[in-house]
């Protein structure tokens, strides 16, 4: 929210970690996701942290913003920018409920996530871009 006020039209967002790959990997303190999956001994050290939820907010609370969670290509990552989404709704109905949210309700709220592929999302982005320009688009936020 912070980058909002310095943006532009033709601002693009890439957030990273977007999707941990399991439950110790979701869990938000870095050294707490290793200790408990030293003790569950599974092997491995990833860590994405609870990043996943930047995109329930996304999704629920801006609606001039458009993304796409891009899931090839190895880590998975989220692409945004600036384009009002046709058929906006709300899923979650607070930020407390985006916060309760676990790893085990992702696949309940994948829709939030807007999953795709790469070479999709960068032509979606393309197309908006080529279309009229984003100048003309209505600001996020009013004067």
């Amino acid at each position: 929210m912070a980058t909002l006020p310095l943006s532009h039209p033709r601002t693009v967002w890439l957030i990273d970690d977007t999707v941990p790959c399991d439950p110790y990997s979701a869990l938000p303190d870095m050294d707490h996701s290793y200790r408990e999956r030293a003790k569950a001994r599974v092997p491995g050290n990833p860590w994405h942290g609870d990043v996943y939820k930047v995109i329930y907010a996304l999704h629920d609370y801006f609606p001039n913003l458009n993304f796409a969670t891009i899931l090839d290509g190895g880590n998975p990552q989220t692409l945004v920018w600036r384009e009002p989404r046709q058929g906006f709704h709300t899923l979650f109905g607070s930020l407390e409920a985006i916060e309760r949210s676990g790893f085990f309700d992702m696949d309940r709220y994948a829709a939030a996530m807007r999953y795709t592929q790469e070479a999709d999302a960068m032509a979606r982005l393309q197309s908006y871009f080529a279309g009229p320009s984003p100048a003309d688009a209505q600001p996020i936020f009013a004067p």
